[in-house]
């Protein structure tokens, strides 16, 4: 159902697979459902549906085991996602690094102002880039995965908010806790936006940066990142010929966080020497 040159028009699972699963699910048992697939698919109904979902795209010879060991939960599962999944066809194409529009949807700036909750973020507002029948955000987001037990993070906070110059650092920090009853592996993901103003339009946000913690259950852990200003360049080309990397001063925006619509964010300003 996928590969080169095999574009689709119905991103479901196939329909046969769709009649097997409503079947099981009106049985009324817990179901897992285990999703092979090249791409990323519309699991709307399932994802309502179904008990649990596991994406387990092209494995290779030793997937069946992994895969065995992950539903009888031997191992605990600690993948993140590496693209988004929609809610429906519509919202294709969707992906987390888009660039602003004057009708913006919350990103890491309206983040900073205040803690929105999940269901602030999906709720139609009236000028800005929704739908008018369904939710604008995504079925499961870039970075998102789920485990066996649960996280925890605390306040981000950076050792401080100006800096100057090319050579200057910025030390962020967050805690991050095991609050689950199982050991399990965590990838904290963090997040830069910005600058603003800039010169050219740049992403709502890009991963930068990413650590993998074990913590057993009740288990902490400081995660800290150190930014330069090479993870704040871009390429920029003044002509077809001349493309270099930049880096502009003015505001960032830092998230860190198990995702990237769960990040918890600071502001800095950084400053360019002339």
């Amino acid at each position: 159902m996928s590969g080169e040159c095999a574009s689709r028009t119905d991103i479901r699972i196939p329909e046969s697979q769709r009649n097997l699963v409503r079947a099981i699910v009106e049985t009324g048992k817990p179901l897992a459902l285990v999703v092979m697939s090249g791409r990323p698919l519309d699991l709307s109904w399932e994802a309502e549906h179904v008990t649990a979902i596991l994406w387990a795209p092209f494995g290779g010879t030793e997937a069946g085991r992994g895969i065995a060991d992950l539903l009888i939960g031997k191992e605990n599962p600690s993948g993140k996602l590496s693209m988004t999944f929609p809610r429906h066809l519509g919202q294709v194409p969707i992906y987390y690094s888009y660039r602003p529009t004057g009708r913006p949807l919350p990103d890491l700036r309206s983040e900073k102002e205040r803690e929105l909750t999940p269901s602030e973020k999906n709720e139609f507002v009236k000028f800005q880039s929704c739908y008018i029948d369904s939710k604008s955000s995504p079925l499961y987001a870039f970075g998102h995965g789920l485990s066996y037990t649960t996280f925890e993070y605390g306040s981000l906070s950076a050792h401080k908010s100006h800096l100057l110059g090319e050579d200057d650092t910025l030390q962020v920090s967050i805690n991050v806790k095991n609050s689950g009853a199982y050991a399990g592996r965590e990838v904290v993901q963090m997040y830069i936006a910005g600058p603003m103003p800039c010169s050219i339009t740049r992403p709502v946000k890009e991963l930068k940066d990413f650590e993998i913690v074990e913590l057993g259950p009740g288990e902490d852990k400081r995660v800290e990142f150190r930014i330069t200003t090479e993870q704040l360049s871009f390429s920029k080309a003044s002509a077809i010929s001349d493309c270099k990397r930049v880096w502009e001063g003015g505001q960032y925006w830092i998230g860190v966080g198990g995702a990237s619509d769960q990040l918890k964010v600071i502001e800095v300003q950084w400053e360019k020497q002339e």
